[in-house]
């Protein structure tokens, strides 16, 4: 993993395939939801990952794992500038049903680390390592590139002989900004405003205006705009 200085993509989805990889300075600021499983080792700095079951900072040469239908959001730490992130999406959808089955309950998210989980955390990485080297170094075999996926599905889903580290949310404050961003994000195609959020979750005006600005550090209305424009991309 050391030499994963610069920046890399390889889309998949682009020609059908169900395996992404990218290595950037990425940051979400908006939760979002989606059918793929989504694993992420942090190259320099720190990211905060949120989930609806986690809350927690995933630091350099550590992984988190998001399961699929997991509204979460995975963002740099503090807004420091140096973080870089390597990111692997493999999306089911793309695959037939004969091959993935039932999905629910098959996967769980949560950061790994050295210290916690240790064989599972190392098993993920060199299985990092050996696709980024394949992909980087353009000799990429179709059979073997799949063995390597499904190694990182079998290693990243949920058995009873192991558990991933379950961080607690923070505070009631996180908690109910979760319901506020999940309310927004089942309603965000009709005509919603800060009034309709409050109403629903039983929170003063001011108190979810000043929740919302909070934990996203921008305004309803902005926040709002982002999901809509996620929402229209996500379509294209």
């Amino acid at each position: 993993m050391k030499d994963m200085s610069g920046y890399y993509d390889f889309s998949g989805q682009k020609f059908g395939y169900p395996l992404s990889l990218s290595i950037n300075g990425f940051s979400q600021n908006v939760f979002t939801r989606q059918s793929s499983l989504e694993i992420s080792y942090v190259l320099c700095g720190e990211y905060e990952a949120v989930t609806e079951q986690i809350s927690g900072i995933v630091h350099q040469g550590e992984l988190v794992i998001i399961a699929p239908y997991d509204m979460h959001l995975l963002r740099k730490y503090q807004d420091r500038e140096n973080g870089k992130i390597l990111t692997i999406h493999i999306d089911f959808e793309r695959m037939p049903e004969s091959m993935t089955g039932n999905l629910r309950g098959q996967f769980r998210s949560g950061i790994f680390s050295r210290k916690n989980e240790p064989s599972i955390y190392f098993q993920i990485r060199r299985k990092i390592g050996e696709l980024v080297k394949m992909l980087m170094d353009g000799k990429s075999n179709l059979l073997r590139l799949n063995v390597l996926m499904a190694e990182l599905v079998c290693f990243s889903a949920h058995r009873e002989d192991f558990s991933m580290e379950e961080l607690p949310l923070q505070s009631e404050y996180q908690e109910n900004y979760l319901k506020a961003v999940q309310y927004i994000d089942e309603h965000f195609k009709e005509p919603l405003t800060l009034g309709d959020v409050a109403e629903q979750l039983s929170f003063s005006l001011s108190y979810a205006s000043k929740l919302l600005k909070k934990y996203t550090g921008i305004p309803f209305s902005k926040y709002l705009a982002y999901v809509r424009v996620r929402a229209s991309l996500e379509a294209l």
